[in-house]
């Protein structure tokens, strides 16, 4: 079968609100060969669950040049994310839907399997780095990106090679939660400022910009990055002071966010000059540009830049 001829759907809750308040979130993965997509959302609500839907058609829309083919048929529960408007768009555009039958899994036996070994590597990579519970959502996004790039148990490929015909890059993934310094770039470096670096934890590859998810410890703003030097050893490094890495959720922080798991394309690594700017933030995707602000007393050295 061509992908997007079956796509499942599931979603899960979290515990604790994540660190920009969402409080849910929703997988898609298709029959054919396994891709995932996962974003994370405040509410379980149909307007949520279609904004989430209507990017990854777009994208298959767009690829159909690499045999990617349109939705033709959606499996999912029958939670109330799956109806009212989000059912009126399927029916306009077309696309079949089938909810399963309330107590049997096996029914959704496939989507059940990835979320549960998404969860499994998200909680490994939270327990390994001893990751504060506002941090799950990044965790979640970084598995299911590690996912579509690492073999399954049943064959010898990826999620990214069956998708994409090529093999996928992991140079740029870290260890998540690694403590790292990101560089200051030059034109914010100050004179009355010896520190060319920001104390951050590192939080994933960017889906919007060719960098990685960085949140900087003391004023816990997310940003990226694709100049830093990690410590992935900080385990057993004793030379590294791990108590200027800590983060204190007992302060305010942001609570604007608008990041997935996976772009259509991966972003590289690009090593040289620091490009760093803050998450994307509101529906536009979009963040104002550097202000003096920016530099006062007690703020954070990094400017902020637009991204796409």
């Amino acid at each position: 079968t061509q992908a997007g001829g079956l796509l499942y759907a599931d979603h899960g809750l979290f515990t604790v609100p994540t660190i920009h308040g969402e409080t849910a979130y929703l997988i898609t993965a298709d029959d054919c060969d396994h891709w995932a997509d996962i974003t994370m959302v405040k509410t379980l609500s149909a307007s949520e669950t279609l904004k989430h839907f209507k990017k990854i058609e777009a994208r298959m829309l767009v690829e159909q040049e690499k045999q990617i083919g349109a939705i033709k048929l959606l499996r999912s529960d029958d939670h109330g994310a799956f109806k009212g408007e989000f059912q009126d768009y399927l029916d306009n555009r077309g696309i079949g839907h089938q909810t399963t039958i309330r107590y049997e899994h096996e029914q959704a036996g496939f989507i059940e399997r990835m979320n549960r070994t998404i969860g499994e590597r998200h909680r490994a990579q939270m327990v390994f780095g001893n990751v504060p519970m506002e941090m799950q959502g990044y965790s979640l996004a970084c598995a299911t990106s590690i996912t579509n790039r690492v073999f399954t148990t049943t064959e010898n490929t990826t999620p990214f090679e069956k998708r994409y015909k090529e093999q996928p890059d992991m140079s740029n993934y870290r260890i998540f939660y690694s403590p790292a310094v990101v560089t200051i770039p030059t034109e914010l470096q100050r004179k009355d400022n010896p520190t060319h670096g920001v104390r951050c934890r590192y939080l994933g590859p960017c889906n919007t910009q060719a960098g990685d998810y960085f949140i900087e410890v003391e004023t816990h703003r997310v940003i990226t990055s694709n100049a830093a030097t990690f410590y992935e050893d900080w385990k057993t490094n004793k030379t590294l002071n791990m108590s200027n890495y800590l983060l204190n959720f007992d302060e305010p922080f942001d609570t604007d966010s608008d990041y997935e798991s996976d772009a259509a394309i991966p972003m590289p690594r690009i090593r040289g000059n620091s490009n760093l700017g803050t998450v994307p933030i509101g529906a536009s995707g979009t963040v104002v540009g550097p202000s003096s602000s920016d530099l006062g007393a007690g703020e954070s050295p990094l400017g902020e830049s637009e991204s796409s």
